[in-house]
């Protein structure tokens, strides 16, 4: 897979532009948050390329990477506090399960 250019390099993606629209989205709520970063087209990208597991490494450290800009915070221990916390993780099954409803 070495010199296939089209496959995305998951250390070096800027994910600056998904972060803004999660933030704005966290706005209206938590749930928006997390339809927001699970429509993006990069995490059908990355699951296509990398398969589930990888994705799920993935995602998880793209959501400790946003907590720590969205809070100006170093502390992985706070965003993953904040990942596992009963209220982010309904957040987020409602909103998978929403976008699923909707591509279905």
């Amino acid at each position: 897979f070495a010199g296939d250019d089209s496959r995305i390099d998951l250390e070096s993606v800027d994910l600056t532009e998904l972060f803004v629209k999660m933030r704005a989205a966290g706005e209206i709520s938590q749930q928006a948050l997390c339809a927001a970063f699970l429509a993006h087209p990069l995490l059908a990208l990355v699951l296509e390329q990398e398969g589930e597991e990888e994705a799920t490494d993935f995602i998880l450290a793209a959501l400790i990477e946003y907590r720590q800009w969205a809070t100006d915070s170093d502390d992985e221990a706070a965003a993953l506090a904040w990942i596992e916390s009963p209220a982010f993780q309904a957040d987020y099954v409602a909103a998978s399960q929403a976008l699923t409803n909707t591509q279905a």
